[in-house]
């Protein structure tokens, strides 16, 4: 604990440390914007993940089996592609490789919504070209994040990210149930699909954004971050 700190709450603690950190975030130039990034693409692939087994079997008439399948295939493809974005990263940074990285996603979530009438097929090219996409994008974020930060102020910093991520993974779902029941609100099964697609294209408007201010964003250079001294002091 911080001097002056002694006796709060935990949960009071909680809230005046991240109250502190979001105040301070402006100091390091670029993160801000990042962050709003962060969180429409970090909240995008949560809910592709989550309505995945449930898209599907509505669009493509997946069975569990297929389901189960479909989910290995995607995270076998999520470990090479970490893997080669870390080594393009390493060659061309990490804002150019991330901005790849979400493109992977449009054109993956794009081939889903245009191509649905060639049926099933389709749906497991989607999911190896969002595996690859999914182990890639989130590894780059962290990595471009880290850059942003300096060395004394990662595990605060962190925690914060994680924190952000955390409360990404509330919009999705709830833009993506909320088109559901836009679209079809009488539950008519001949609707179905058509309403998960077009859940799915509003979905695909996160990455797009996301990837227009990433645009903004300037490349960071890692180590070049300060400490301010007032993040090292206890929020009152």
């Amino acid at each position: 604990m911080f001097p002056g700190e002694e006796g709060q709450s935990l949960a009071s603690l909680g809230y005046r440390r991240v109250r502190n950190t979001v105040k301070n975030i402006r100091n390091y130039k670029g993160l801000p914007l990042f962050l709003v990034a962060y969180f429409l693409f970090s909240d995008a692939i949560t809910t592709v993940i989550y309505y995945a087994a449930i898209f599907g079997q509505a669009v493509y008439a997946f069975s569990t089996t297929d389901i189960l399948i479909f989910f290995a295939v995607t995270q076998l493809t999520a470990i090479p592609g970490a893997f080669i974005f870390g080594v393009v990263a390493d060659k061309i940074g990490t804002k150019r490789t991330l901005i790849i990285t979400l493109f992977i996603w449009v054109i993956a979530l794009s081939v889903a919504y245009l191509f649905v009438a060639y049926g099933a097929l389709i749906w497991w090219t989607v999911g190896m070209i969002a595996g690859v996409g999914m182990g890639s994008s989130q590894s780059t974020a962290r990595s471009m994040y880290g850059q942003f930060i300096p060395e004394e102020k990662k595990s605060e910093m962190y925690g914060f990210y994680a924190l952000t991520g955390k409360f990404a993974a509330i919009l999705g779902p709830f833009v993506y149930a909320s088109v559901l029941l836009l679209v079809n609100p009488t539950q008519n099964p001949a609707l179905v699909a058509e309403a998960h697609l077009s859940a799915m294209l509003v979905i695909l408007l996160f990455f797009v954004v996301s990837i227009l201010l990433l645009l903004r964003v300037r490349q960071p250079v890692k180590g070049e971050a300060k400490v301010y001294l007032e993040d090292d002091q206890p929020a009152v």
